[in-house]
Parts: structure tokens; sequence; C-alpha cells
């Protein structure tokens, strides 16, 4: 669902069917109005992440809008599976808000199910990457990695290469951890940690590492 311009500053998203989904949107729209198949909000400018490359200070509000967002969701039983960089829309050059409705999908003990295929694989947790039959359950929190898969991308505008696996995460051995524990660790990581090198040790590399893990059950967002 694109949002449409009715006027200088003002914008409509409309939409077929009314869920706690577009409740959650409107709340992260600042919406001025919101009917069964309509939000509508003011905005100066909206934009689209499409091969766009964030600053330090544009990823963490990135991270945290789309954080926000996910917890809203999840307060009313529904996650995400995995990004793209279409489902979003940038409101006056610094405010995220993810829009597309088709990937809800209601949490149940935990799990989501997966109940058909996924053209678009380039965020994806390992959970998801790794299903073979369909209908399948995995855990919500496969949009944690997802999240931190594209902050990842979009703070470089790089995807992960066998250079970049056999460099390894050398900025890391000089982790006060024994070498077992740190060696342990980096094998828990995806991959998609390696693009983080040049904000290594900041809020939001952690913010983003903690929802890396491959295991699900370790994964979790915190800010602090």
């Amino acid at each position: 669902m694109k949002p449409i311009k009715i006027k200088e500053g003002l914008y409509k998203i409309t939409f077929k069917e009314d869920s706690e989904f577009w409740d959650v949107v409107a709340d992260s729209l600042s919406a001025i109005q919101k009917t069964k198949n309509q939000i509508r909000f003011k905005a100066d400018s909206i934009q689209t992440l499409k091969q766009l490359k964030l600053s330090y200070d544009l990823l963490f509000h990135f991270v945290i809008d789309i954080a926000n967002q996910l917890k809203g969701l999840e307060k009313k039983g529904f996650s995400i599976p995995f990004f793209s960089i279409t489902d979003f829309i940038i409101i006056n050059g610094s405010k995220f808000v993810y829009i597309n409705h088709k990937k809800v999908s209601r949490i149940r003990n935990n799990l989501i199910t997966i109940d058909y295929p996924y053209k678009d694989d380039k965020f994806i947790s390992p959970e998801l990457e790794n299903i073979t039959t369909l209908p399948s359950q995995i855990s919500y929190k496969s949009s944690y990695f997802s999240l931190a898969s594209i902050a990842a991308f979009l703070l470089t505008n790089e995807t992960i290469t066998q250079e970049m696996i056999d460099k390894g995460m050398f900025w890391k051995t000089q982790s006060s951890l024994s070498d077992a524990t740190v060696g342990e660790e980096l094998n828990d990581l995806g991959y998609e940690a390696l693009l983080l090198e040049t904000i290594y040790n900041t809020k939001l590399y952690w913010t983003l590492e903690r929802c890396l893990y491959n295991d699900p059950q370790k994964r979790f967002y915190f800010y602090i």
C-alpha cells in the first residue's frame, strides 16, 4: 500500500480490510485520522529505502522505529517473518515506518506459520532459509534477524562475500573473553555481523548483534 498525496503536507494510505496491523501503522505515522479502510497523516516528504545508504544517525532511527513497530505488533499477537527494502517509507527524512500488511503473521506459542514460499530471500533468518516443506513453523524472532540484516546492508550497501567470511571478525580478537569463548560466540552469529565492523562497540552495534544469533532462542531486541 503506497501513500497517496492528497494535497501539500497531507497523505493517505488506503486498504481493503481494517486490522490491528493498521492500528500500529497509524500510531507510527501519528495519523490525524483512521477509518476502517484509510489512514490520513501529515508529511512534508515521503521517501523509500531503495538502495539508500544510511548514516549512523539515520540507521539508529531506522532500527528504533521499526523495532518499536514490531513490539507494537507483538503486543497484539503478530510478527513479520522478514523484511524487504520496499517494505518501508521514510517520513520527513527521519521517521521510518513499515507498511507491508501482506507479511503479517499471527504468533501462536512463540511461533509463526509459513504457508507459502517467499521470492525475496536477501534478508531472511536462518530458520526461514532452511524451510523445506510448507506449511512450516518458525520463531517469531525471525523478524529480529531480518531487521538487523537489512540494517547492516543499509549501513554499507554491501552484501556478504566469501572474502569477508574468510577475513572474519578480526576486530573482536581483542575481546577480554577467552579465545574459546570468543570463537564460540562468533560461530553463533550470522555473517551479516561482518558488515557492522565500522560501528563496532557502539550501542547500535550491540543492539544489532543481539538480533543476529543464528539460534532464535538466543536472539532478542534490547537497546540501552
